[in-house]
């Protein structure tokens, strides 16, 4: 097969367009990703933070939502872990990604 230089050319740019494409495009299914968990985290800790002083009715002098709260508090600690390590993963798969550059753990 005999390929002139401009089909070459064309072929190449073609292709990396595509590179492009779908890089832009990992890169952006994991900034929604990484969007969706802080939302879920932050509509997490609002909930908690709305539980704080709540009381059982059959049992007023019982702090039923503190309780509570400082669960979901733990569960967004737990988020907030897991969106480091995600962070620190997708960097990772980054080809320019150096982790051993100045502020890098």
């Amino acid at each position: 097969m005999n390929v002139d230089q401009k089909t070459l050319k064309r072929i190449i740019r073609e292709e990396l367009e595509l590179y492009e494409q779908s890089s832009g495009s990992r890169v952006a299914k994991e900034a929604t990703l990484m969007a969706d968990l802080d939302s879920i985290a932050s509509a997490i800790e609002d909930i908690a933070s709305g539980m704080y002083g709540l009381q059982d009715p059959a049992d007023p002098d019982m702090g039923a939502g503190d309780e509570l709260a400082k669960d979901l508090e733990m569960q967004v600690e737990r988020l907030s872990d897991f969106y480091n390590k995600m962070v620190a993963h997708f960097e990772s798969m980054d080809p320019e990604f150096d982790a051993n550059a100045p502020g890098m753990r």
